[in-house]
């Protein structure tokens, strides 16, 4: 069967995995650009640019959109095929009860295929015994005075990660880069769990055949087989596939949707997020990476929040100037004075959080605010109460919201579902009339989870 695989980033590595399998299948990636010998190197990534706390390599260029670029209230998507999102750092919670029950309801066994995902990673716990990675004196501090807190609605967790073998095979060696700070198993790009780096390999031994460069502009599913107008550089061709696998994310997946079924909007839902620093009278320790120490849940009848916290580290800051801006000035202050700070992000739970629509216009996409989202105070007002009770002081002053998108959990606007109607897809992720196209991506997540939905995605896909 000949394949084409639009993307390289979680999805599209969570759907290589059953296709290499199968020796008969004929496999054509595409992710308009070039996965070059250039991409991974051994730099520190931290010396690489920042836009919006997403790590940018040399070769992605951010989305060609004018209005986009302009407007920060909506999401910056890579011009890369899969967004920014390469798992660097990847954080990993189980799914919801909520998720498990619309994952029941359509019948599929999602955590057959999570447990699969995870099956083919290396998992760290902050709980593990690697002394380069596991909770300083004052991370353990917090998580024991936090865990003293819980209640129906309140608990705390070790967080957990996934990283390259070869960071595995580093954690014991407490190098310390010069530039960042951090150990260099977490600030080498070649030692974090990079879906480009499975692909090149596959690429390198010919299983699969890459076109770099080359762009889905829209694709015709008829008569068994998919004809697809792509596009390479200024010269655009036809190209036919029996099977066509959408891997792009959830704008890019859009406009290609959009181009093919005359589709004028989409809406695309959200899981918001709030940032803050905080301070703590607790100061032993030196943490030297830039991974989350400890996962929050408070979920009431209200609303829900999965929370990551943070102590900071001189790597961790060079990420945050964006994503809490107080960081900027943080970063001038004695190495002494890091260990009495952190950062905190909170994700909201879809229902509570702001959505945005796609709209195809004449030569260009436009974003617009569709719904706001809803912050119950005094469900914050509960957290915050936790936190001071702990010795974490939040500086809640010094919030950012982030809405429409920006918090990189978005998707859902062609959601699974047993009744797809015009925009919602089946089962095997296909628009009402398509046969052989399949969108693979958080599109057509029928949640967009609270907490980190990464491999929920991947297990999906």
């Amino acid at each position: 069967m000949n394949i084409l695989v639009v993307g390289s980033g979680p999805s599209a590595y969570a759907s290589l995995l059953p296709l290499l399998s199968d020796n008969k299948n004929e496999i054509v990636l595409i992710d308009n650009s070039d996965l070059d010998k250039n991409y991974l190197n051994e730099q520190c990534i931290y010396k690489s640019k920042f836009s919006s706390g997403n790590r940018i390599a040399d070769n992605q260029n951010i989305y060609d959109n004018s209005n986009n670029l302009e407007d920060k209230s909506f999401p910056f998507s890579s011009k890369s095929f899969g967004g920014f999102s390469n798992v660097w750092g990847g954080t990993i919670f189980y799914p919801t009860n909520t998720e498990l029950e619309k994952y029941t309801l359509l019948n599929i066994d999602i955590m057959k295929y999570f447990n699969l995902i995870l099956n083919e990673t290396n998992l760290l716990s902050s709980d593990e015994n690697y002394n380069s990675y596991e909770l300083t004196t004052r991370e353990r501090k917090i998580f024991s005075n936090l865990k003293q807190k819980e209640d129906e609605e309140f608990s705390v967790n070790f967080s957990k990660t996934w990283l390259s073998k070869n960071s595995f095979e580093m954690l014991r060696n407490k190098n310390v880069c010069e530039f960042c700070k951090s150990y260099t198993w977490d600030c080498r790009s070649e030692k974090i769990w990079n879906s480009k780096s499975f692909i090149k390999k596959n690429i390198e031994e010919n299983n699969l055949n890459y076109l770099p460069k080359t762009k889905l502009l829209s694709f015709n599913d008829s008569k068994d087989k998919v004809t697809c107008t792509l596009k390479n550089n200024s010269k655009t061709y036809l190209k036919e596939f029996d099977k066509v696998f959408l891997c792009c994310g959830a704008i890019s997946t859009s406009s290609i949707v959009m181009n093919s079924l005359n589709i004028p909007e989409v809406e695309i839902k959200t899981s918001d997020m709030i940032s803050f620093p905080y301070f703590t009278i607790f100061r032993k320790g030196n943490k030297r990476h830039s991974l989350s120490d400890m996962f929050l849940i408070h979920e009431s009848k209200k609303t829900k929040f999965f929370i990551q916290l943070y102590g900071y580290s001189k790597g961790l800051l060079n990420l945050a100037g964006d994503a809490i801006p107080v960081t900027k000035l943080l970063t001038k202050l004695p190495n002494l004075l890091f260990k009495n700070f952190g950062g905190v992000f909170m994700y909201m739970n879809e229902e509570n959080s702001s959505t945005f629509k796609m709209l195809k216009t004449t030569g260009e996409y436009k974003f617009i605010a569709k719904k706001k989202n809803y912050l119950d105070t005094s469900e914050i007002q509960k957290i915050k109460k936790n936190f001071y009770s702990s010795g974490v002081f939040p500086l809640f002053f010094l919030k950012k919201f982030y809405t429409y998108g920006t918090s990189n959990h978005y998707g859902g606007q062609f959601a699974h579902s047993l009744s797809p109607g015009e925009l919602g897809t089946d089962r095997k992720g296909r628009i009402k009339g398509l046969k052989n196209v399949h969108i693979l991506d958080s599109s057509v997540l029928p949640v967009i989870n609270t907490g980190p939905f990464t491999i929920t995605m991947m297990a999906n896909s």
